[in-house]
């Protein structure tokens, strides 16, 4: 529950760098969060707390695996310079054809 929003914006940036052709970047991120992840659960599972051991230790290692994601990315997606969101891969949109597929013309 507490990780939810973390989890939302996580796979809406991933998304996003993958609409921007960008694959290596979610790949680096994610590795980070789950090492994050496994220190979190080394640190707080073996804990005798109730709260921060056992099945909730590995929640709140999971938590903040999870923010800690959602930091960079957010540092990723409003640091990277403008030239590299807008990469011309020799795609071009046929807008005609974009057109006639949302009832620009009628056949």
């Amino acid at each position: 529950c507490l990780g939810m929003p973390a989890a939302l914006v996580i796979g809406t940036a991933q998304s996003a760098c993958l609409g921007m052709q960008d694959v290596k970047s979610p790949l680096y991120v994610l590795l980070a969060a789950a090492i994050i992840n496994f220190c979190g659960d080394v640190l707080l599972v073996p804990n005798a707390n109730p709260w921060l051991g056992g099945a909730a230790g590995a929640a709140w290692a999971t938590v903040f695996s999870q923010y800690g994601a959602l930091v960079m990315f957010w540092r990723w997606m409003t640091t990277r310079p403008k030239g590299d969101m807008q990469k011309n891969n020799g795609l071009k949109l046929n807008w005609n054809k974009i057109g006639d597929i949302f009832g620009g013309k009628k056949r």
